[in-house]
């Protein structure tokens, strides 16, 4: 599995518990550009309810 630069975080989380992952590998454009751990989400999706 792995997750798109531009995809939502509610959805990176979704698709991360579905495929029981901890950590995927980033992509843009087919390349790798980083990998995302459930923390890091965990973390974008708190700071978004905070600032909302």
């Amino acid at each position: 599995a792995s997750i798109d630069l531009d995809m939502p975080c509610l959805k990176a989380a979704s698709t991360m518990w579905l495929k029981k992952v901890r950590r995927v590998p980033v992509t843009h454009k087919g390349k790798l550009v980083g990998i995302v751990s459930i923390g890091d989400v965990h973390r974008a999706i708190f700071k978004s309810c905070m600032t909302s």
